[in-house]
């Protein structure tokens, strides 16, 4: 959307002598001058004559989002995040009335490889075996299995220090070998979790919108830990981790396996369920950097261009035009320090 910058008259002497010529390659054919009919009042375009024969020319208004001088920022100081909050909701679907599912945060983890299963596995076994160091477990008061009970959770993790780097674990282990009674057969039951609207929002300091990263987006690799299973068995109904449901960020899906008295009526397909899910490490104090604006490619001719602010400061305006071909190639910058007025009240 286009913004608006006021400048008074007074201050025209002002603009062409802050026009700078910062030349990254050399031999390009384009200047650009303010037109002698601009106001620059807030509201009213100001219109840029663009001379010479340059392939393409992008933008930047100087406005927050656009300055040239952030092009190339891509993240922030951990000291500018204000706030960063990760929250979901857990369900204990089915099962067992004892726990199966524990969750776990790191801010050191480099990740998993997601193309060696072996290896993965082993590197997993060893940090559960290790009792999990460089992770801190997140608190869960986990209800039992009863259905459509959600229990939410939220975690600060500014005040918890994972602004750096921050990685989840989610860990799936139903007890093996338990079986249940019911009236007519004996059955081992392995329980069900859904995991629900995982998001981080993280807001900063100054202007910056608030950053929102969904847990889903986030999955990196699952494993399952029997040597009976292909470690990145997934997605295959009960007795899987399912990644793939609209409905739900992660579903430990478990069932029952009946024991001997019904022998081919079986939910799942193995006796062993448990599995991780890794979330791959982020940065919490990532933004987007400064984006310009394409105002000509090599198909159109483009003798003027006109911008809008809306908002009364001083701006600094840089076009950086371009060309290439079979001979040669290079870039130039054009900028400007512009400065721009509220716009003046009628009869005041």
């Amino acid at each position: 959307m286009k913004k608006t910058i006021l400048l008074s008259l007074a201050s025209l002497p002002l603009f062409f002598s802050a026009c700078e010529h910062e030349s990254i390659s050399t031999g390009l054919d384009f200047n650009i001058t303010l037109d002698q009919s601009n106001t620059y009042y807030a509201g009213q375009p100001v219109r840029f004559n663009i001379e010479g024969d340059v392939d393409n020319i992008i933008f930047y208004s100087g406005e927050f989002g656009s300055e040239y001088q952030y092009r190339d920022r891509y993240q922030l100081s951990t000291d500018d995040v204000t706030s960063a909050k990760f929250s979901f909701r857990i369900q204990h679907r089915w099962g067992n009335d004892e726990p199966a599912a524990e969750i776990y945060m790191s801010n050191t983890f480099e990740g998993l490889s997601g193309n060696d299963g072996e290896a993965d596995r082993a590197t997993v076994a060893a940090l559960y075996e290790a009792g999990m160091p460089g992770w801190t477990k997140i608190p869960y008061d986990d209800p039992g299995d009863t259905q459509n009970q959600y229990v939410t959770i939220d975690v600060d993790l500014k005040e918890a220090n994972f602004l750096d780097n921050f990685s989840l674990a989610f860990h799936w282990d139903p007890p093996k070998g338990v079986p249940v009674e019911n009236a007519e057969t004996k059955t081992t039951r392995f329980d069900t979790y859904w995991i629900d609207n995982g998001n981080i929002t993280i807001d900063f300091e100054g202007e910056f919108e608030t950053t929102s990263i969904s847990l889903a987006s986030l999955i990196d690799v699952s494993v399952m830990m029997s040597d009976e299973l292909d470690p990145y068995y997934k997605n295959d109904g009960n007795g899987s981790i399912r990644l793939n449901d609209s409905a739900h960020d992660i579903i430990f899906a478990g069932g029952q396996q009946y024991n001997e008295f019904a022998p081919n009526d079986s939910h799942i397909k193995h006796m062993d369920c448990e599995g991780w899910v890794f979330t791959a490490p982020i940065s919490l104090n990532k933004i987007s950097n400064d984006q310009a604006t394409v105002i000509k490619n090599i198909q159109n001719a483009l003798p003027y261009y006109e911008y809008t602010w809306t908002e009364p400061g001083t701006y600094e305006v840089v076009f950086v035009g371009s060309t290439a071909d079979y001979l040669n190639s290079g870039s130039e910058v054009r900028a400007f320090t512009i400065n721009i007025l509220d716009t003046p009240v009628p009869g005041a």
